[in-house]
């Protein structure tokens, strides 16, 4: 079995972007390969919405890396939450 070439990929969904392992896939995405639609499944936490948390995160980031300016290019925020409504139906 061939390995997947991200070469090869033009969308990636990721979860858990606010822990360290989705965090670091969506950096690392960012970095080396920046063609790649991201779509981030974020869940809201009190009055923040997965869109803030997010920005949050990044400039959160920023402190300790060297994020380029197009860091948020080609990155879709979708609320955990509206997801689970939809599946719920």
């Amino acid at each position: 079995m061939q390995p997947l070439s991200l070469d090869v990929v033009e969308r990636v969904v990721i979860t858990g972007v606010p822990g360290f392992v989705g965090g670091e896939f969506l950096r690392f995405l960012r970095t080396h390969h920046k063609w790649i639609q991201v779509v981030c499944l974020i869940r809201p936490v009190g009055n923040l919405s997965a869109q803030q948390r997010l920005l949050q995160l990044v400039d959160e980031w920023k402190k300790h890396h060297d994020l380029a300016l197009d860091f948020l290019e080609n990155i879709e925020v979708v609320s955990h939450e509206f997801v689970l409504r939809l599946v719920l139906k």
